[in-house]
């Protein structure tokens, strides 16, 4: 019989940044895993952690690094869920150049490869070391092909593999299969960003919309519950003024993810101006209940769905008319359901390399 494939994760959180993605994720791939053991490690604290998975905490120090390190021999795949915090980035490449075989991997976030204009002295040195880091991986998770091209450019890393394993996290697994469609307003529900950065180009569409005037029949929901706080009272402030305040629901609280994929499923329209890679998993699951998504045409979001074959909508030519697009539904379930998902998922885990 064949031993089990031994993978070790490494993830942040702290109270300052709740993560949102892989405690979940350890949840569903240990319940659905095959022949394989997976270990989780998160630098930080353990705050928002429940008992749904074993995992350990490591500080961000050089001493657990080195603790860190020494443990790599034990596993046959390392996953980096996304770039771990400073010391680790700094100092494990150092340790990378010891094993051989193919064994470190990283899923792709977005934060990794697409940088802010006008960084300071001490973003540019994490910068740099982060690039050093992404060359020294063997393979980037992603199903955005664009993102695994930059990746390996930014790095300088011919060698990096793609592995796309579908949806990856549960908050990207879609909905629309599972019947939870609320669609009894009489009002249109329409969606603006996915979080409190400037990434997400709040104004221009908050500007565009109020040249649309929809009056009483439109509800705008904003999420800044994740992000910049200041920067999220700003926009809360500016879209009241703009679409009024009767209209406008700011969602600042964290929501727990089965209420939060409730509530998408409401959304007749969801506007997202970022340019690269942001909030996918937001946008899968609206697809999936039939929501009508409007793009920045020049994101790899926009980019990678249009070669998929879901239709989006430019968001520079916003229209407050709901189209139906059944054939968007069903393209999401064919591609990222729990089933597809994890039947990739274990077939990458269980092999040996």
């Amino acid at each position: 019989m064949d031993s089990k494939t031994r993978c070790l994760h490494l993830a942040n959180n702290s109270i300052q940044f709740r993560n949102k993605f892989v405690p979940d994720y350890a949840s569903m791939i240990t319940r659905h895993s095959k022949n394989v053991e997976h270990d989780f490690i998160y630098i930080g604290d353990d705050t928002g952690l429940e008992d749904n998975h074993s995992y350990k905490v490591f500080s961000n120090s050089f001493f657990d690094v080195i603790r860190f390190a020494l443990i790599l021999r034990l596993y046959d795949k390392v996953v980096f869920h996304t770039l771990p915090n400073k010391f680790y980035t700094l100092l494990l490449p150092c340790f990378f150049f010891l094993f051989r075989t193919e064994k470190f991997y990283i899923t792709l976030w977005g934060g990794e490869i697409y940088y802010e204009d006008n960084l300071s002295p001490k973003a540019m040195v994490m910068q740099y070391f982060s690039k050093i880091f992404l060359r020294r991986m063997d393979g980037f998770i992603t199903h955005i092909e664009k993102d695994y091209e930059l990746a390996k450019s930014i790095s300088k890393n011919e060698k990096a593999k793609l592995f796309n394993l579908g949806s990856f996290y549960p908050s990207n697994i879609v909905i629309g299969a599972e019947g939870l469609l609320d669609k009894s307003s009489t009002k249109l529900n329409v969606m603006i960003g996915a979080s409190a950065l400037k990434r997400n180009a709040h104004e221009i569409i908050i500007d565009r919309l109020a040249l649309l005037n929809g009056c009483g029949n439109v509800k705008y929901y904003i999420p800044l519950s994740y992000g910049d706080l200041e920067y999220a009272k700003y926009i809360s402030l500016y879209a009241i003024d703009k679409l009024g305040g009767s209209n406008v629901e700011i969602l600042a609280e964290f929501m727990e993810p089965s209420e939060y994929f409730k509530f998408l499923t409401k959304i007749d329209i969801a506007i997202f101006g970022h340019d690269g890679q942001q909030a996918m998993g937001n946008i899968l699951n609206l697809l999936s209940v039939g929501s009508n998504v409007f793009l920045n045409v020049n994101s790899t979001t926009y980019e990678s769905l249009n070669r998929f074959g879901f239709k989006v909508f430019n968001f520079e030519d916003i229209k407050l008319d709901k189209e139906v697009l059944d054939g968007n539904v069903q393209l999401a379930d064919k591609m990222f359901s729990l089933d597809v998902t994890i039947r990739k998922q274990n077939a990458f885990y269980t092999h040996k390399l």
